[in-house]
């Protein structure tokens, strides 16, 4: 058969600060970062779309609106729903983590299935500033919200489901909000956009970037406990094609470091530090069928 000559990163990328193709957990190059054009990135679903009032470490469910394919599985018919979460994440499926801590990814437990757009421990109801007004008095201003747009055949946009977390106060930190969203395309794309990120005062709620298969051992992580994700904390958007999350796209074998060597059925060749960062970085020969 044809060999297929790539690199696998036994942890998160050397460097998610660039415009080139990034290696995930799962050692493929699949995703990309730019702060480029990012206005014309950003849909403002605040403004366009529906408002979902939210507590702490609260959800709701709400049907896509149109199938999804996530690490192999089309989410259609009776399963084409996300459960979106107030903590910046949402799951293709039932599972919802009620606490406000946070885990690298993949990690075994829920959540599963998972879209990890800016996990940490938020509070809808602490944002002071009303992003849209409040349906009543008698609760707080919508601090989560979804709009469908449709597709655009002239200029060839895709039809996109935006979930938006605007103004959105870490927990116990009401002055210090984010603002940040996902967008699923019906073409299997997906997008993370930051229009403004401040750090969370909260130590059992390091940042955590990413996305996982249902059984919390496939995914890749973007970016873990970095204060410097995205650069400047702000305009900075990750294009995710369906090929870094397909179920070919497995998570990297674990590295024995004092040997130097890494555990996989697959021929590592080659094995060298990568930059600076307690990570290592091998040349993998997969053989097709």
């Amino acid at each position: 058969g044809a060999s297929d000559v790539g690199n696998a990163h036994v942890h998160h990328s050397c460097d998610a600060n660039t415009s080139e193709p990034q290696p995930g957990v799962g050692g493929c190059d699949c995703y990309t970062t730019s702060s480029v054009g990012f206005t014309d990135k950003w849909i403002e679903a605040s403004e366009l779309g529906q408002g979902h009032v939210l507590g702490d470490d609260d959800f709701f469910t709400m049907r896509l609106p149109f199938p999804f394919t996530f690490y192999g599985q089309e989410f259609s018919g009776d399963d084409q729903i996300i459960m979106v979460s107030s903590n910046g994440y949402f799951t293709f499926g039932a599972t919802h983590y009620m606490y406000g801590n946070t885990q690298t990814i993949p990690h075994e437990g829920v959540p599963d299935e998972m879209c990890a757009v800016f996990w940490s421990d938020f509070d809808p109801a602490l944002s002071s500033d009303p992003v849209a007004p409040p349906a009543s008095l008698n609760e707080p201003p919508p601090r989560v919200f979804t709009y469908f747009q449709q597709a655009m055949p002239r200029t060839q946009q895709p039809a996109a489901f935006v979930v938006e977390w605007a103004q959105i106060a870490h927990f116990g930190a009401p002055s210090s909000v984010c603002t940040f969203e996902a967008i699923l395309y019906d073409n299997g794309y997906l997008s993370f956009l930051y229009q403004d990120i401040t750090p969370t005062p909260n130590n059992w709620a390091a940042p955590s970037i990413g996305f996982e298969d249902g059984t919390g051992v496939i995914g890749v992580q973007i970016a873990f406990n970095d204060p410097n994700w995205p650069p400047s904390n702000r305009d900075f958007a990750v294009s995710i094609p369906p090929s870094c999350h397909s179920p070919e796209n497995r998570t990297a074998p674990a590295l024995d470091q004092e040997a130097n060597t890494v555990h996989a059925s697959d021929a590592c060749v080659q094995l060298r530090p990568c930059e600076d960062r307690d990570e290592y970085v091998c040349t993998v020969v997969q053989v097709a069928p």
